[in-house]
């Protein structure tokens, strides 16, 4: 029995308190005492959620089954998004892999760190995430939870950059933002970006591995392991960026598709999906599926290079129209958040910024908000602006509207589209709403006042005719 402190009424009646407070207010204080610490004892003694965010990688918008894919077989993942809420309006920060992972594991609008381009391909420079900026990982540490990433890192391979370096207490996986998903080649392993390595030490590829499965075994060893206490885990698949590597085993499943690449691609897809159920029933065995919140995504809009579809979406990876920036999300935590479909646009800013909630954590202005608790207590996600930048290549959202401006087209410098009427981006209502695109130009601006140059490619831009290319193919105008 929790008792009243006697201290409170000893000096109120020494001091001759009750002259100036009544008898009735000490009655107050105590039942206020009472309820206070009755009220906050479920808190306290809660436990901490388990976290697992799962990033695919070039996934096409249309290629999952319950993104309404008749080709693709997901039943994983559309059991996931059955049991969870199912995104329409999910957004990432950048159009490319690297920039875009930046965002995501920072928080912030990679644009003020500097890291809007891809990273170099050759891997003798020496750029990545600066190290002066914290991580959601970071973050996790503090409030007492494990951390663990596994699979694609593609935030800089020198050990400056590496992951046990940025908040992870363990990393299995590859600084690269590609590599087989087969054994390495012996000069493939001249390169040591494309190196699995597990804490970085390199280990042995055993010789019957394949990448999504292998990255799977570890984090449900590692999760068999750190079961007792709260876990974060990042598992970053390299499913399905290029090379298109398949297992025999799968690709026999989707001998009815006739593109010999589209066959492939369903392949790996499904080993991905695959995976993600193996870790679902590992926890389940664990008794840890209630206690496990999941958040699933894809780091961009799907690749022109691995024949992904991202259906009614115009463009796709590299552009800032819809299907470069959109992707399938889903989050889940069963008997915590209500299943169903959500219209709201959200950002993988959110990501941070919603954990950081979750764990209790001071924000320290991170650029997401926190859609967790509005989840929670289903209640509906506030509306915001949305932004984003490729060179010379700008965009915002607010509410259904969505801006673009072209620095350097020759033809229109800006296009505005309703994506509630038009989520193709085929009507440009820019000449007709001028007020309009003058407004969100204006934010638009403001927010590029904060970009701070990157330090890596400073000098490389895009020809011209390059430029015209990314107009046509990637934007798709």
């Amino acid at each position: 029995m929790i008792s009243f402190p006697k201290v409170f009424e000893r000096r109120a009646r020494e001091e001759n308190f009750f002259q100036e407070v009544s008898l009735s207010k000490i009655f107050f204080m105590k039942k206020l005492f009472y309820v206070l610490i009755l009220g906050f004892a479920p808190f306290a003694k809660a436990e901490k959620p388990n976290v697992i965010v799962i990033l695919a990688d070039d996934a096409g918008y249309a290629d999952f089954g319950f993104m309404g894919s008749q080709e693709f077989k997901t039943p994983n993942l559309d059991q996931l998004a059955q049991g969870g809420v199912q995104f329409s309006n999910a957004y990432v920060t950048a159009c490319m892999c690297a920039p875009s992972r930046a965002g995501l594991i920072t928080g912030k609008y990679q644009q003020r760190l500097g890291f809007h381009l891809n990273l170099p391909h050759n891997y003798t420079h020496s750029f990545g995430l600066r190290t002066s900026q914290k991580t959601i990982a970071n973050y996790m540490q503090e409030a007492g939870y494990k951390t663990a990433a596994f699979g694609k890192w593609h935030l800089g391979h020198e050990r400056r950059f590496h992951p046990n370096q940025r908040g992870f207490d363990y990393f299995f996986g590859f600084a690269a933002g590609h590599r087989s998903f087969f054994p390495l080649e012996a000069e493939e392993r001249k390169t040591p970006a494309y190196r699995l390595e597990r804490n970085g030490k390199f280990i042995n590829e055993p010789k019957d591995m394949y990448m999504t499965d292998l990255l799977t075994d570890d984090a449900i060893s590692y999760i068999e392991q750190n079961r007792k206490k709260p876990f974060f885990i990042y598992l970053a698949y390299s499913a399905v960026h290029t090379p298109m590597h398949a297992k025999q085993e799968d690709l026999k499943f989707f001998d009815k598709i006739k593109d010999p690449n589209r066959q492939i691609l369903a392949a790996m897809t499904k080993s991905m999906d695959d995976n993600i159920g193996r870790l679902q029933t590992s926890l389940k065995d664990l008794g840890l599926e209630k206690k496990t919140l999941i958040w699933f995504l894809n780091d961009n809009g799907g690749a022109y290079s691995n024949f992904s579809k991202n259906g009614i979406l115009r463009g796709g990876k590299g552009g800032l129209s819809e299907g470069g920036l959109r992707v399938p999300t889903i989050i889940s935590w069963p008997n915590k958040i209500k299943p169903g479909k959500n219209e709201s646009p959200i950002i993988s800013l959110d990501i941070g910024s919603s954990l950081m909630s979750l764990a209790g954590i001071e924000n320290e202005k991170l650029d997401g908000q926190d859609i967790l608790s509005p989840l929670l207590k289903d209640e509906k996600i506030a509306e915001r602006d949305l932004f984003w930048a490729s060179q010379e290549i700008f965009a915002m959202r607010r509410g259904n509207q969505k801006l673009i401006r072209i620095d350097y087209s020759s033809g229109p410098k800006f296009w505005l589209f309703d994506l509630a009427a038009d989520p193709s981006e085929s009507n440009n209502l820019a000449e007709s709403a001028k007020d309009r695109v003058q407004e969100l130009n204006a934010a638009l601006n403001q927010w590029i006042a904060t970009h701070e140059e990157a330090e890596f490619r400073k000098t490389d831009y895009l020809t011209d005719e390059q430029k015209n290319m990314r107009l046509r193919e990637w934007m798709k105008f």
